[in-house]
């Protein structure tokens, strides 16, 4: 596929079943280790922040009202991540934020709605770490991160979520 100013960039078909996507709390998990989340906000937003319709494909009719969700990641009590979470409300509608402070996220809204992301496609940018970022990560202000931005889909291509996390 092709983008004006950005070039061009092969397209590979996906197979079903076969995605390389987990949660984090899984994937932690299966590591052995100890996830751990603490929420930093949680709040609707009527639109997507400028940064994120910049960076991941957002059609019109993408960037209605979203649940906001920022939390520190954290493995073995560490800080590992700063993630910031953007639903889609039309996506979950009633979503109930109270609900969403504890345990996987994607298990949750897998038994309320039956959803579940089936892949992802990211972007992976070095940065440095600003003082609030480095602060939450126990890392020096100036200190290299890694920043994802991820788009999640469902397996009928619906935009399950949109994400920016920042990795120590």
């Amino acid at each position: 596929y092709s983008m004006q100013g950005k070039g061009s960039f092969p397209t590979l078909q996906r197979l079903p079943g076969i995605s390389g996507f987990h949660s984090f709390t899984s994937e932690v998990q299966r590591n052995g280790q100890e996830p751990g989340t603490q929420v930093l906000a949680l709040d609707m937003t009527e639109a997507l922040p400028g940064e994120i319709v910049s960076k991941l494909s957002v059609a019109a009719n993408e960037d209605g009202q979203q649940v906001h969700l920022r939390r520190l990641r954290l493995i073995d009590g560490k800080p590992i991540a700063v993630e910031d979470a953007w639903l889609p409300v039309a996506l979950f509608p009633d979503l109930d934020l109270a609900d969403l402070g504890e345990g996987s996220l994607y298990a949750h809204l897998a038994d309320r709605w039956g959803l579940e992301p089936a892949w992802t496609d990211a972007l992976i940018e070095p940065e440095i770490a600003t003082g609030e970022t480095a602060g939450l990560l126990q890392i020096a202000p100036g200190d290299p991160v890694l920043v994802a931005w991820r788009i999640t889909l469902t397996a009928d291509d619906k935009v399950f979520e949109r994400v920016r996390s920042v990795y120590r």
